[in-house]
């Protein structure tokens, strides 16, 4: 976990808008390091790094809008730790392991709000069910991922992923479900360079990268079209959630709850394994894999 910087980029500094919104962050980060519940920091870090390494200008001016919205009436923080667990839930935990332009002047109207696209997502979804619960969780969790990438600009993601389109091999690195398991986690991905199809690997912990390991990779195909190289956007979006994870310290979270829940044989009655529970059950939807 790394504490958020000070100032700003100086490209982010020229919006007024985007200075306004990072202050209430770093008030929120402060007030967070005094409060009982770790996970305050850790929301209030996810919001601050998505400013910060969001994927597009459009998802960063999603995540100040949704910001900025919290300064109305009482309890603000409260209202902005509502909104980093909203992007916990639904842009990095999707990219978890799963066991066995410059800024732009915006106004409140002038995207879909998240809960609107979120159902309207959820009706154009189709997927047999196991059991009525599970399958409500199940949709409730891919709709509510749709529904930020959609608000962060990507309004082709579903059309392009959606089902058996997850597998197309222009998305096979961010699938993370074979190679032994080596993208099935938030602590490695493929940085873009300035030439073509050339990607840096990166990895904040070095057990990830053998110190003989080749640090950048070139992709070649013989035949683009049967063969598609994977698609940089994909990559983009894939790094971009993971530096915000492992910056704010999310993926160390959502490690330890895993190792909590795979070890836990029961769940407590007094409500002490309630996070777990809620874990469990977002998880439970991730069986199809959305990146």
């Amino acid at each position: 976990m790394t504490a958020l910087p000070v100032d700003l980029p100086a490209r982010l500094m020229l919006s007024p808008t985007i200075r306004g919104a990072y202050t209430f962050i770093l008030q929120f980060e402060a007030s967070a390091k005094n409060h009982s519940d770790p996970k305050q920091l850790i929301y209030a870090r996810i919001l601050g790094y998505l400013i910060l390494e969001g994927p597009s200008d459009d998802a960063r001016e999603t995540v100040v809008h949704d910001i900025v919205s919290c300064n109305t009436g009482e309890g603000m923080d409260v209202k902005l730790a509502a909104v980093g667990k909203m992007y916990l839930d639904y842009c990095i935990r999707p990219f978890e392991k799963i066991k066995a332009r410059t800024s732009t002047p915006f106004t409140h109207s002038s995207r879909s709000s998240f809960g609107t696209r979120k159902e309207m997502i959820k009706r154009a979804m189709e997927e047999p069910a196991r059991s009525h619960q599970q399958a409500k969780t199940k949709y409730d969790h891919f709709a509510s991922v749709w529904a930020v990438m959609e608000r962060f600009g990507y309004t082709r993601l579903y059309s392009e992923l959606n089902g058996n389109l997850v597998n197309r091999l222009e998305n096979v690195l961010t699938l993370q479900a074979d190679m032994h398991h080596l993208f099935d986690i938030l602590e490695l991905w493929f940085e873009a360079t300035d030439k073509p199809y050339t990607y840096n690997i990166v990895s904040p912990d070095p057990v990830y990268i053998p110190p003989n390991a080749k640090r950048t990779v070139v992709f070649k195909t013989p035949d683009p079209e049967k063969l598609p190289l994977p698609l940089q956007l994909y990559l983009n979006i894939h790094a971009a959630c993971c530096r915000v994870a492992n910056l704010s310290g999310a993926s160390k979270y959502i490690d330890n709850v895993m190792r909590e829940l795979e070890y836990a044989s029961v769940l407590s009655n007094d409500g002490g394994s309630a996070e777990l529970l809620e874990h469990a059950l977002l998880t439970s939807g991730q069986q199809t894999r959305m990146f």
